[in-house]
This record gives structure tokens, C-alpha cells and sequence, in this order.
């Protein structure tokens, strides 16, 4: 194991994997690609509860994957583009969906070097299985969930965020 301290992008990379290594929040993060939305919309689209969302999002917002701005009484949430890491990702899922999704973009070049010295690092064949086509697994699909919120969900996230 590594004694030195990680550079700043890795920190960056290895809070954003954190951060959505829970399925709901990965969910919230599919959701959140196509723009900016109100927490109550996101729960909807995901199937959880009003409070449940919130602190999903509360730690995708310590995370830095994702900010919250007030709009009125609402809070919009939408992901932080400003991070590289973040931006990188948006694409990576907007070109998963895509229908004709078959080009994957390299990821930032901070992190580019370290995954091609991990990739050396393997066996020959698990290095070939690596770089084929189609060796990931694509995401999770959101769940067609109805959109229905309770009328007070606007005062409770307030209270939440």
C-alpha cells in the first residue's frame, strides 16, 4: 500500500466513485444527466421516499458531485459540472444512452496515466478482456416509478436541505 498522499484529482475521483457506489445514488445521478431537477422530481423518477432523496443528495452535494440552488421555495439540484471528474462522468452515461453508444471516451488525464499503468500491471488476458468491446457493464436502468409527491414534500426538503 501507498504511504504518500494522493493528488488532488485522484482525491476528486475517489470521492465521486464513493459517492455513487450506492445504487439510489447512482440512480439520482442517471436522472440528473438530463439537467437540472427539484428533489421531489428525482424521488418520483427513482421510487424514494421525499426524505430518503435528500440525504442522498445532502452526500452527493459533500461529495461535490452534485449542487443545490434555491429557486423560490424549491431547491433545484443539478449535477457539478465545474468538476472535471464529474463533467467526464455526465458524458461517459449521456454516450452510454445513446442509442448508437459505442465510442467510450477516455477518462481526464490526470487519472489517464495510473489507468494505464493498473492496465500493464494485469495478465495479458485479462488485459485483452479489458480493452474488448463491450467489457463493461452498462448502468443500472431507472425505475418507471410514478412522479406523485405529497404536497408538503416542497416544506419538508426545505427543511431538509
Amino acid at each position: 500500500m501507498h504511504t504518500h498522499a494522493m493528488n488532488p484529482s485522484l482525491q476528486r475521483l475517489e470521492r465521486l466513485l464513493q459517492a455513487i457506489g450506492d445504487r439510489s445514488r447512482f440512480r439520482l445521478l442517471l436522472e440528473l444527466v438530463a439537467g437540472e431537477r427539484h428533489v421531489s422530481d428525482l424521488a418520483g423518477q427513482v421510487g424514494l421516499s421525499q426524505s430518503c432523496t435528500t440525504r442522498h443528495v445532502q452526500a452527493l452535494v459533500r461529495a461535490r458531485v452534485v449542487h443545490a440552488r434555491r429557486a423560490g421555495k424549491r431547491v433545484m439540484i443539478a449535477l457539478d459540472l465545474d468538476v472535471p471528474e464529474v463533467a467526464w462522468l455526465a458524458r461517459q452515461l449521456r454516450a452510454a444512452a445513446a442509442p448508437d453508444a459505442t465510442r467510450v471516451e477516455p477518462p481526464p488525464a490526470a487519472t489517464a496515466a495510473r489507468a494505464r499503468a493498473a492496465e500493464s500491471a494485469m495478465p495479458p488476458a485479462e488485459r485483452a478482456h479489458a480493452a474488448g468491446p463491450g467489457s463493461g457493464t452498462p448502468p443500472p436502468a431507472p425505475a418507471d416509478t410514478p412522479q406523485a409527491a405529497p404536497a408538503s414534500a416542497d416544506d419538508l426538503e426545505d427543511f431538509l436541505l
